[in-house]
């Protein structure tokens, strides 16, 4: 299967999202119609209404076109490298005074990354983000070692995934799979978030990520292979064989994406990123798993042969 237009256009991938949101806000109000369950819904109204924000802050520039989604990327790598940088040196031991200047430098090296990906992309888009996501891939061991060099675990995480993302959207067919990208990995997430609050029991990664639990990893697959086989059946129309494996990779780089965001976090003793929301924590504790899993996914797309 080799054609251009993978996915539907991009504006109709947002009209998916969307649809599958609303969908999820019925699932919850059927829940809720259940004395028992309404004890462990505390919060999710909440978040299902940041959700929406979310889904058209990441949304809407790809279907406004480049400049815009440069422009909303800029600020995403502006804001992700601020706060990468404030936990990297907390977790290198940097003297206070001087955290205010790292958090500077690792967003200006996260603003630097996109930039520089966005200009060297008009010869080589599909390659730079191959080579960044196996850097990327290849970098997730270094995570997990003391930080001594703080402003390499920036450079590995948020800044190489922004280097892939601005690569692969200075080229707009790839809109469409991003959004697609994004759809699936939040419907996991979701899933996985429910199954974790109605059936979690058994810790999957105690010590990096003490809540998510075996129940919500298998519920979030569980969610992602029922919604996506729909979408599947009804909009998108790909073999099979290659879908599962496209959904096995986007659920595989989702969980390393948000594993390696919750490593420094741990490290340095902190709940979330310098929260930009109360009810969300930090934008890269929205956007980790998707900075990921987005250009990997696309990458799988180019390299399977399913997109020219």
């Amino acid at each position: 299967m080799d054609r251009t237009f993978l996915f539907p256009s991009a504006a109709q991938a947002l009209q998916l999202c969307f649809i599958v949101w609303a969908i999820g806000c019925g699932l919850l109000a059927v829940i809720g119609f259940f004395p028992a369950a309404r004890s462990r819904m505390a919060g999710l109204w909440r978040l299902m209404a940041m959700e929406a924000l979310i889904i058209a802050a990441i949304g809407l520039p790809l279907v406004m076109g480049p400049p815009f989604a440069l422009a909303a990327l800029v600020l995403i790598a502006a804001r992700t490298g601020w706060e990468s940088g404030h936990v990297n040196a907390l977790r290198a031991g940097t003297p206070r005074i001087e955290i205010s200047y790292f958090r500077i430098q690792s967003s200006v090296l996260c603003v630097a990354a996109v930039l520089g990906s966005w200009m060297l992309a008009s010869r080589w888009s599909n390659p730079i983000a191959v080579v960044t996501i196996l850097l990327l891939l290849m970098g997730l061991a270094v995570l997990a070692r003391p930080a001594r060099l703080p402003l390499l675990q920036v450079l590995i995480l948020p800044a190489l995934p922004l280097a892939a993302l601005a690569a692969l959207i200075s080229e707009p067919r790839w809109y469409p799979a991003l959004i697609v990208a994004f759809l699936f990995v939040e419907t996991f997430d979701s899933f996985a978030l429910l199954g974790g609050r109605f059936l979690g029991q058994r810790p999957l990664f105690p010590s990096i990520s003490p809540r998510k639990t075996v129940e919500g990893l298998l519920s979030g697959l569980m969610g992602l292979a029922i919604v996506a086989s729909v979408l599947n059946l009804l909009s998108f129309h790909l073999d099979w064989l290659r879908f599962a494996l496209l959904l096995g990779v986007c659920s595989l780089v989702a969980v390393l994406g948000d594993l390696a965001a919750s490593i420094p976090k741990r490290s340095a003793g902190v709940k979330d990123y310098p929260p930009l929301h109360p009810a969300q924590g930090g934008l890269l504790d929205i956007t980790d798993s998707w900075l990921v899993a987005g250009p990997t996914f696309c990458v799988a797309v180019w390299v399977g042969g399913m997109m020219s």
